[in-house]
């Protein structure tokens, strides 16, 4: 029932412990990240709490850059290479559009 993550729910069952790795693959390919992200950005739009303008303004000029640095270097994607490099990209712009869509609702 919620719009952007998904759930497990086990009915008339217990939790068990299974025998192999399960792999999880949480991006098909960088189209669905992109657009993964769009919804998660969207979705953190509307939920979160209402922000003055002056705020947004200014965290939008920094938002950017500040991630992207803080997943490239701290969340160690630089380990990545290219891919990693994109992904922080993906998560800075994800970030930012987020901001820009709570400034949009603003209006």
């Amino acid at each position: 029932d919620h719009p952007v993550f998904d759930r497990v729910i086990l009915r008339d069952t217990s939790p068990k412990q299974l025998n192999n790795a399960v792999y999880h693959y949480s991006h098909m390919s960088f189209t669905h990240v992109i657009d993964k992200m769009n919804t998660f950005s969207s979705f953190r739009a509307e939920e979160s709490k209402s922000r003055s303008v002056l705020y947004l303004k200014t965290r939008l000029f920094f938002e950017f850059p500040v991630n992207f640095f803080k997943y490239y270097l701290f969340r160690r994607h630089i380990t990545g290479g290219w891919k990693g490099f994109y992904f922080s990209l993906c998560h800075a712009f994800m970030r930012t559009t987020r901001i820009a869509k709570m400034l949009e609702n603003t209006k």
